[in-house]
């Protein structure tokens, strides 16, 4: 939501709470002002918290960028494991599980070699 929206969103909110407040106050209904304040205190409450979901709610801009870089992340990873056959991939496996006893071969030419191929 940009910031126009959000403007027009909070002036919507606060002007509705006026005109629920003025209506009151000059309605022909009896009402004490203790009770007045009862009912009034409460959408002064409520407005509050609509005004401030309203202005620190998700952008949906920034949530649709992220969704798109973790898409192209996840699509070089698995081209990079589509690259690589059976062999590799245990290969890979076995050395991130952490055994030091093998002798290791860097990542770079796993990858290399899967290319190769």
């Amino acid at each position: 939501m940009n910031s126009i929206a959000r403007v027009f969103a909070t002036g919507i909110i606060w002007g509705a709470l006026t005109i629920i407040s003025v209506a009151m106050t000059v309605s022909h209904i009896e009402l004490s002002s203790g009770a007045l304040l009862f009912i009034i205190v409460p959408l002064i409450i409520g407005a509050t918290i609509a005004t401030s979901a309203v202005w620190k709610g998700p952008d949906s801009t920034t949530n649709e960028q992220e969704a798109s870089e973790k898409a192209k992340r996840r699509s070089r990873v698995e081209r990079l494991m589509g690259d690589l056959d059976e062999r590799d991939i245990d290969e890979l496996r076995y050395r991130l599980m952490g055994d030091d006893h093998d002798e290791r071969i860097p990542l770079e030419e796993l990858i290399q070699k899967g290319q190769g191929r």
